[in-house]
């Protein structure tokens, strides 16, 4: 497993179980929950920081040319590949795509001309947009089936 994923897990539990804490106006396990949060999230922070200090070292393998179908440059970007993150954070395939499409905007070309990255930007924007608006139409109709049943 991932170094950062675990840790990173831990901390999005902990801010769910701060939310629901909010929520139900349990003020005493709020601040529970806020406060393991905030330990939590600086675990996750301290290990994707070690992992950013582990790519710093020189890796002979870098210099080889990139593997584009395993391990793409454009995804990999900030030293936490996207693929990594949308399984760490469990999001759905819509979800995921907003993410990945947001992640590789600007990076991924087909040419190397200023119009060729812009055109390749807006076209990964846009899919990200259209994934999102998927996934916001479900939920839309999710909460009305919802509101409908009670």
């Amino acid at each position: 497993m991932i170094d950062y994923a675990y840790p990173c897990m831990m901390a999005e539990k902990a801010l769910k179980n701060l939310h629901e804490a909010m929520l139900s106006n349990a003020h005493d396990r709020a601040t529970e929950h806020g406060l393991q949060a905030i330990a939590e999230t600086n675990i996750c922070l301290n290990a994707i920081k070690g992992m950013k200090d582990k790519s710093v070292e020189h890796n002979p393998a870098a210099d080889a040319a990139p593997d584009m179908v395993n391990s793409p440059p454009h995804y990999k970007d900030g030293g936490v590949e996207t693929i990594d993150y949308i399984e760490a954070k469990g999001l759905s395939y819509n979800l995921g795509n907003v993410v990945k499409y947001i992640s590789r905007a600007g990076k991924k070309t087909g040419g190397n001309d200023k119009l060729s990255v812009l055109e390749s930007t807006i076209q990964d924007l846009e899919k990200a947009k259209w994934y999102l608006s998927r996934e916001i139409d479900i939920a839309k109709a999710v909460r009305l089936n919802q509101i409908e049943q009670e």
